[in-house]
């Protein structure tokens, strides 16, 4: 990976570039490990907007991160805020996969330490860039090391979407009447 190609995607305040080009799951995945060895935290949250290369990016991002020994709080497709509200509230250090106003096939990452603090040039960003430049080990070598970790991710993903469609069926199977009596409270002169 060449420094002219960081060079082009690390911004001020945050990375984009285009995806498979300038931004590469190769690159994705040492900028998660970066971030991981940057932060402070053994949980990072996790989050992205709806770009058609998320879920590779997602996957490259999460591996970095994993491969770091860090675990992942996935709160799936968000609004940027959302990611930043978690951090606060969790006091976690969070990434959005995001590349805000670019075109469709643009892609990025925005970062954030414990408490929603933004992460740029003059607060880390550098310095992820620079143990970016500094992972010499290929990226198959990174890969073929964590496929445990990403079997596991994609278990976790499964799960999280599982019992999200659970909890849509049973609201939905409750009928009109049961979200009518769960409403209901006795009066006090009325036993029931």
């Amino acid at each position: 990976m060449s420094e002219n190609k960081l060079d082009l995607i690390f911004k001020a305040y945050d990375i984009r570039g285009i995806y498979g080009e300038t931004l590469t799951p190769e690159i994705a995945f040492k900028i998660g490990f970066a971030y991981a060895d940057f932060v402070d935290s053994e949980k990072i949250i996790i989050g992205h907007d709806g770009r058609i290369s998320n879920k590779e990016m997602l996957n490259a991002v999460a591996s970095g991160v994993m491969k770091k020994n860090k675990s992942i709080l996935y709160v799936g497709t968000v609004p940027t805020d959302v990611v930043y509200s978690l951090s606060g509230m969790e006091n976690l250090p969070g990434i959005v996969i995001t590349a805000s106003h670019n075109p469709k096939e643009w892609t990025g990452l925005k970062f954030c330490n414990k408490g929603a603090t933004p992460i740029g040039v003059e607060t880390g960003l550098l310095d992820i860039k620079d143990k970016v430049e500094n992972l010499s080990k290929p990226i198959k070598d990174f890969l073929e090391e964590s496929n445990k970790e990403q079997k596991e991710l994609d278990e976790s993903m499964k799960e999280a979407f599982r019992q999200r469609d659970e909890r849509k069926k049973r609201e939905q199977e409750k009928t009109e009447s049961e979200k009518m009596q769960e409403e209901l409270e006795p009066l006090p002169w009325c036993p029931m």
